[in-house]
């Protein structure tokens, strides 16, 4: 079943919500409309689909590729990590081993799966989705690196389903972010994220450095140790990309 607006927005409660066949990504798409947030943009592939820090995601006709844009809440630096935990939460139960890696991507034994990217406009926020869903295989450096549900799975999964359940629990996690604040998440988060234990990259003064997450502090700031032993403390609010 492709992807209705109409029967997505009553599924969600009467949220706007815009579909497309091909864009050039579903936040450029989303920042474009003037809509009250939150309304939702999703897109059945983009042409240049966006990646934190400027890199690509290949963004071919199977996967999941929406933009939900909320209104712009006191605890902003929080949406990125937030909304990947919503992410990671609504897939546990469909994926065995589904890690999260800091700071919003996701991966099956050391293949993403999906990630997360927010963008800020004002008074509104843009967070970014793509997720490998009905993709049978991958071609060139995403071969070895990337892998899809339907490859877990081994069965096609309804994209207008899996939207419908992950924006429900997106929402919902926004919601108690606005009601509790970020210390209603951290315990569960820092749990999931140091249980992946995988390699992080952080840069700073202009160069990447590779290292082990150590923690994740009350106020989202994440405790990284280099591979080179140094101990750098990365603020939340750097994970909130700016336009």
């Amino acid at each position: 079943m492709s992807m209705d607006a109409a029967r997505t927005s009553k599924a969600l409660g009467g949220l706007h919500v815009e579909c497309y066949g091909e864009v050039t990504s579903t936040q450029d798409a989303a920042r474009a409309l003037r809509v009250q947030p939150p309304y939702l943009v999703c897109a059945s592939e983009q042409s240049a689909g966006k990646g934190r820090l400027g890199r690509c995601w290949r963004s071919d006709r199977g996967g999941l590729y929406f933009t939900l844009v909320l209104q712009r809440p006191e605890q902003d630096w929080a949406v990125p990590l937030v909304s990947a935990y919503a992410l990671w939460k609504g897939l546990s139960s469909k994926v065995l081993s589904l890690e999260m890696k800091w700071p919003n991507d996701l991966y099956v034994e050391e293949k993403k799966l999906a990630g997360v990217m927010v963008e800020g406009w004002d008074a509104r926020l843009g967070a970014g989705v793509g997720l490998n869903v009905n993709q049978l295989s991958f071609e060139g450096d995403l071969a070895s690196s990337a892998v899809s549900l339907r490859m877990l799975a081994g069965a096609e999964f309804d994209l207008e389903v899996l939207l419908i359940s992950i924006v429900s629990g997106m929402l919902k996690a926004m919601d108690e972010l606005s009601n509790h604040g970020f210390r209603f998440f951290q315990p569960a988060l820092r749990r999931v994220l140091l249980e992946a234990d995988q390699p992080v990259k952080v840069i700073r003064d202009n160069r990447t450095y590779t290292g082990r997450l150590l923690d994740l502090g009350p106020s989202g700031e994440a405790l990284v140790q280099s591979a080179g032993g140094e101990l750098f403390t990365v603020p939340a609010q750097h994970l909130l990309e700016a336009r």
